[in-house]
């Protein structure tokens, strides 16, 4: 239970350290495997406002590249759009200001589903005639009755952090294996496993 919590502590890299030894039971016990395998689905979850921020950056940003690419919506659910206007830059520390944005593409305010170590995933219904927001950030218009659809918003700076961990990870296995190599004439392997490691996780990202 310490180490479950010492790896959450340290952030999501090591939150998926600890799942990549969750499925070794070769290399862990079982006490410890059970505990590790909590980290697959019960990560603490980060503060929904600043989930549902990053949400509405994300769709004002499909939103503009939509009304650049396509031209505007012909007015659909204009009571909900209102004054809305993609070219603006919007104030998303504003807490209605997100809500608007939100409620702009879904009925209502998404609802957590589940917490992981890179993200969260949300559920929320689109608009009838609303419009998703894809992956690669592109939109399109959504025709007929309104779909329930999940969201997955990744953990703020995230990537940053990952890069960082997984540096010094690299740098450690670097650093191990020269010494292991002079002190006990090890073949190298730290510096490739944590390469194969890292090239995985950014994978996911």
């Amino acid at each position: 239970q310490k180490l479950r919590t010492a790896l959450t502590d340290l952030g999501p890299t090591f939150v998926k350290v600890g799942q990549q030894l969750s499925i070794r039971p070769d290399l862990v016990s079982p006490i410890v495997l059970y505990e590790l395998q909590r980290l697959c689905d019960a990560v603490p979850p980060f503060d929904d406002a600043v989930a549902m921020r990053v949400l509405a950056e994300e769709l004002s940003l499909g939103q503009r590249q939509r009304e650049d690419d396509h031209g505007n919506d012909n007015g659909c659910n204009q009571d909900a759009r209102e004054d809305f206007t993609p070219e603006a830059i919007p104030n998303f520390n504003d807490e209605k200001e997100v809500q608007r944005t939100i409620l702009y593409v879904f009925e209502e305010i998404p609802k957590l589903v589940a917490s992981a170590s890179l993200g969260q995933v949300y559920k929320a219904r689109l608009r009838e005639n609303g419009i998703a927001i894809h992956d690669d950030g592109s939109a399109r218009q959504m025709s007929g009755s309104s779909h329930q659809v999940a969201i997955k918003i990744q953990r703020p700076d995230v990537f940053n952090l990952f890069t960082l961990d997984l540096f010094l990870l690299v740098t450690y296995g670097k650093v191990a294996d020269k010494v292991f190599s002079i002190l006990t004439h090890q073949i190298p392997y730290h510096e490739n496993f944590l390469n194969g490691f890292a090239s995985g996780a950014f994978m996911e990202l």
